[in-house]
């Protein structure tokens, strides 16, 4: 089991620098939208990512789905607290 959760605690150390580094986007996209007047969200662009998912295993393909849908809802949240100034 030790073997086990080591490897675990690496996915989850690179799945953080991962996201931290996509938050960093985020951000240069959510100051680019304000300065070219484009909403934050955009339903065309996230239909388009989950069409896009390539995962044989049906089951996995659903959880990916909703782990990929809780992380455009935070990204929404972190362009919207940029986009009031908050940042």
């Amino acid at each position: 089991m030790k073997k086990y959760r080591k490897k675990l605690n690496q996915i989850d150390d690179e799945i953080r620098r991962l996201f931290i580094e996509r938050m960093k986007l985020i951000k240069q996209i959510a100051k680019y939208k304000i300065d070219n007047n484009i909403l934050v969200e955009d339903k065309a662009r996230e239909k388009e990512m989950i069409e896009h998912i390539d995962i044989e295993d049906p089951l996995i393909k659903d959880l990916y789905i909703r782990v990929l849908t809780e992380m455009i809802s935070v990204s929404k949240i972190y362009q919207e607290t940029i986009k009031e100034g908050a940042l």
